[in-house]
């Protein structure tokens, strides 16, 4: 039974309520209660009475809530600090302890009194809520209706003695007690079953099988490392590997930073990236501290260093080395001028320069910046969107790119000698469900018809991992040239669609016929911002690459070089996408602004 005085007349009310209950109980004239423990520590069950007088309080006694004239419930009103000099008071705020759990009010004695409030233990000095096990031992938990200030047994309870050799282990005087023995059974009676210290049950033995179908359960669905089958080799059948259902991947091509796996789920070799981080080897001497990426390997450049990249190697700078080093616009490796480079690494007027070395053309410079915000860029500032009038968009991106991601569908019946829709170009047929798209569509074109010879570059960025690239010398949609840059899904000469690719390629279209010049196992890497560019003179055709993505177009990174005499001469440059685009999908990682083209340049002499 649990009581807690208040102020006046209500602790009066319980000092009746109080000796009522000692009579009924048979107590004395001394006011104890028959059935107390009298073992219990010092203060621990005391109660106090209407007197201020404390009594021992029964073991387990039922719970009687007293609210404070506050109306905070309060149980087992114990006092906290029995043997601490007591604390003299005038108001209940004087004896504010500062503990959560406990209920302090100024008794009629004027003494500070502290009790534990209902539903918590006061246990060494923290506050518990009802039924919270012990720190470490799940078998005690505060049971405020036992005892309000300490741990009480949690006889009977389900717990774990940590050795899984027991079973059904249960609690006994505040411990765990191990139960009995696992006998490990798991009912299959080819097995020996026995429990091992530390470990569990072990199961040993093969079970024998009468067909193949009894081996399934056993199999763990790994379709790289075989299938079971019941062998009957032996002297008694049992289930084991079938060879012949083993993956054996074709490594041959693999390289430090990509090789071909098996994929358990399917048991298909696929080429994956691996080794990220790990050393590898670039095979450009003017990196160092060569790693792997995303399956490819690259290193620091010798520009990161404060150093260029002369003849293969890392050197100090210096003008005319063929670096452009800080300070420099501009490096030819040599020292001599009027040839776009002058003797103090500056461009000369008349000149543009790109690239490492730097690529001097003499010409006017055209620079276009997608700075505007326009959801169609169709028609804006001289840019034209081929086909089927694709709308490219600077709304989404950093640069200008695609909403669509693939071909247009296209009647054959409205083709034209204009080539307006580019339908069926022969080397490029499409099959399938791609029968009427047309496979090389979504360009945006810039420029001058009548260009003929000229450099053109672009800065790009790919979140995803299929085709993009340039057009240039494009006359209309059956007449240009394209180069493109893939991880995966291209346009190439194959009897379905989507196929999968990875490098790059050179393609002149004309007259509605594609012809490939080149190709390279050279891509982008996901995710980095990269530069292209082209410099067409007369037949010559030559295609450079960022590789490392450095920002620089440096010796050594250039895609392709080759002379197409039977080559078209004229046209406009532009931008080119195939199975990328903003589609607005939350998968689709260019509508987060990961894909876009930006910082056109064009010299034309």
């Amino acid at each position: 039974m649990t009581l807690f005085p208040t102020h006046g007349s209500t602790r009066r009310a319980l000092a009746g309520l109080l000796a009522a209950l000692t009579v009924a109980c048979g107590g004395g004239a001394s006011g104890s209660l028959s059935g107390f423990d009298p073992n219990l520590p010092p203060g621990a069950g005391d109660v106090v009475d209407a007197t201020g007088d404390t009594a021992a309080r029964p073991d387990a006694a039922p719970d009687l809530a007293v609210d404070l004239p506050d109306g905070t419930p309060v149980d087992a009103a114990v006092d906290t600090a029995p043997d601490l000099p007591p604390t003299a008071c005038t108001t209940d705020a004087a004896c504010d302890d500062q503990v959560p759990c406990t209920a302090d009010y100024c008794g009629d004695d004027g003494l500070c009194h502290h009790g534990v409030k209902a539903g918590t233990c006061l246990i060494t000095g923290v506050c518990v809520d009802a039924d919270t096990p012990q720190w470490g031992n799940a078998c005690k938990t505060c049971r405020p209706a036992l005892s309000p200030v300490a741990w009480s047994p949690l006889d009977g309870a389900p717990c774990d003695d940590g050795d899984p050799c027991t079973a059904h282990d249960l609690c006994a005087d505040g411990q765990c007690v191990p139960g009995a023995p696992d006998e490990c059974d798991d009912g299959n009676p080819c097995t020996a079953d026995a429990c091992q210290p530390g470990v569990g049950c072990v199961h040993e033995g093969a079970c024998a099988c009468q067909s193949d179908a009894d081996c399934k359960a056993l199999d763990d669905d790994d379709l790289c490392n075989g299938r079971l089958r019941c062998d009957k080799s032996g002297a008694l059948p049992a289930c084991a590997v079938d060879p012949s259902t083993v993956v054996t991947c074709d490594t041959s091509h693999d390289t430090p930073c990509r090789a071909s796996v098996c994929l358990p789920s399917t048991g298909a070799c696929v080429a994956s990236a691996v080794n990220e981080g790990g050393a590898c080897d670039d095979d450009d001497g003017c990196t160092a501290d060569d790693a792997c990426h995303q399956g490819a390997c690259a290193g620091t450049p010798c520009s990161a260093r404060g150093l260029s990249c002369v003849d293969g190697a890392c050197t100090a700078s210096e003008c005319g080395n063929g670096s452009v080093d800080p300070g420099e616009a501009c490096d030819d490796a040599n020292d001599k001028n009027g040839d776009g480079c002058a003797k103090a690494c500056q461009v000369e007027q008349g000149w543009a320069c790109d690239g490492v070395p730097s690529l001097c053309v003499k010409g006017a410079v055209l620079t276009y910046g997608f700075d505007s915000n326009f959801e169609s860029f169709d028609g804006v500032d001289g840019w034209e969107s081929q086909y089927c009038d694709d709308p490219w968009t600077t709304d989404l991106n950093g640069g200008v790119f695609p909403y669509t991601d693939d071909g247009c569908e296209v009647d054959p019946a409205y083709c034209d000698s204009g080539y307006n829709c580019g339908y069926d170009w022969g080397y490029w047929v499409q099959y399938g469900f791609c029968q009427s798209s047309d496979p090389l569509d979504n360009h945006l074109t810039w420029g001058d018809p009548g260009w003929a010879d000229y450099l053109f570059s672009v800065t790009f960025k790919n979140d995803d991992d299929d085709s993009l690239g340039v057009v240039f010398r494009y006359a209309n949609s059956g007449q240009f040239y394209l180069v493109y840059l893939v991880r995966d899904q291209a346009p190439v000469e194959w009897n379905g669609c989507n196929q999968a690719y990875t490098g790059a390629r050179l393609v002149r279209i004309r007259d509605q016929q594609a012809t490939l010049l080149a190709e390279s196992p050279v891509t982008y890497t996901v995710g980095a911002q990269h530069r292209l560019r082209v410099v067409v003179k007369g037949a010559h055709l030559r295609v450079d690459f960022d590789l490392d993505a450095d920002g620089l177009i440096e010796a050594g990174e250039k895609l392709f070089e080759l002379d197409d005499p039977n080559g078209l001469s004229t046209g406009r440059v532009g931008l080119w996408t195939y199975e990328n685009g903003a589609t607005g999908d939350d998968f689709d990682p260019c509508s987060a602004g990961g894909c876009w083209f930006d910082d056109v340049m064009v010299v034309v002499p």
